[in-house]
């Protein structure tokens, strides 16, 4: 005190104590902003704690918890989603005053999907044929590699997306696998599917001889015709005469019958199903050929002559009908020989 009398007790003392909460990064933590990958564990990222009773997080990802210990709040863990996540630490009890601190945790994760439409990335294919393109679209990565594609087929990633396309050459099943570079290498890295490449279809003549026939008219074909066929399901005949039937099964084509009309018919074995790019059918020729026919071309009752021995006979003619030249019979006069 100042003035007055100064002989008694002239001052006091005492303490003042000012309190303030307060929340920072501790020196050796980890930094409060980090970007991993999907279940890659945290860095532990803690916070020192003054004038608090408690601390809690709000925003953290799913699989990351945050535990308030004696001053010090340790955010941990491996998150289970994708994505950004802004998180505030906010200090409990004390003053209220500078109790929150931030952060961010990215959390990424390579992924491939397919969009090209479903069904697409498993194909079957013919030989030489394009398939239809089949495109993924990535995410996360900076590249992605190919394996197991068949001879003819290109594969590419640009701008996150995967393209595969083109024209097989070689047959066989092809299990192919799309890997994902860059990024994060998590579970979801890597996408396959498959590729199926048929050869064309076949038909080859396996009956005796070859594929054409001269039956006479109302006689079976002999020997039957029959084609082997590969590939196909099924095929067809067309261009045979009435009375001769082409059926096909178990990959054997028979060509039988019997004809009813004369003429020279150019036949087709077509098949159907399987891959028709090759040579897909197989042709032959039938030539009904009519019965033989003989009939008197020299006048009327020449054919029923008396003469006298030494006596010359008016000529007897005959024509004949077959796929020869007309032949005719002569009687040779006076020794009854035959001459054609």
């Amino acid at each position: 005190m100042t003035g007055g009398c100064t002989g008694g007790t002239n001052s006091v003392t005492g303490t003042l104590l000012i309190n303030a909460n307060q929340i920072e990064l501790d020196a050796n933590s980890a930094p409060a902003n980090q970007t991993i990958c999907l279940g890659t564990s945290l860095v532990d990222i803690n916070f020192n704690t003054i004038g608090a009773t408690n601390a809690t997080a709000n925003g953290l990802p799913s699989g990351v918890q945050g535990v308030w210990n004696n001053n010090l709040f340790t955010i941990s863990g491996t998150p289970t989603v994708t994505g950004t996540f802004n998180y505030t630490v906010q200090m409990t009890g004390g003053c209220v005053s500078s109790n929150i601190a931030t952060g961010q945790i990215v959390v990424n994760d390579n992924f491939i999907t397919l969009i090209s439409g479903s069904g697409t990335d498993n194909q079957t294919v013919c030989v030489n044929t394009a398939i239809s393109n089949i495109i993924y679209s990535t995410r996360g990565a900076s590249g992605a590699t190919f394996s197991t594609l068949p001879a003819g087929i290109l594969a590419v990633w640009r701008n996150d997306s995967v393209i595969i396309s083109g024209s097989p050459t070689a047959l066989g099943t092809y299990n192919y696998v799309v890997t994902m570079v860059g990024g994060c290498p998590g579970l979801n890295n890597t996408i396959s599917g498959v590729i199926g490449v048929l050869a064309n279809n076949t038909i080859t003549l396996i009956s005796a001889g070859n594929s054409n026939r001269e039956p006479c008219i109302g006689t079976a074909l002999s020997p039957t015709i029959r084609f082997q066929t590969t590939g196909s399901t099924g095929a067809t005949v067309t261009g045979l005469p009435p009375g001769v039937n082409g059926t096909w099964s178990s990959n054997l084509v028979t060509i039988s019958g019997a004809p009813s009309v004369t003429g020279t018919f150019t036949y087709t074995v077509t098949m159907t199903g399987g891959c028709t790019g090759g040579t897909n059918t197989a042709t032959g020729i039938i030539t009904v050929k009519p019965n033989n026919t003989i009939a008197r071309s020299s006048a009327v009752g020449t054919d029923a002559q008396t003469r006298c021995i030494n006596t010359a006979i008016t000529n007897i003619t005959y024509a004949t009908t077959t796929r020869r030249l007309p032949v005719f019979l002569r009687v040779l006069r006076g020794t009854g020989q035959r001459m054609w």
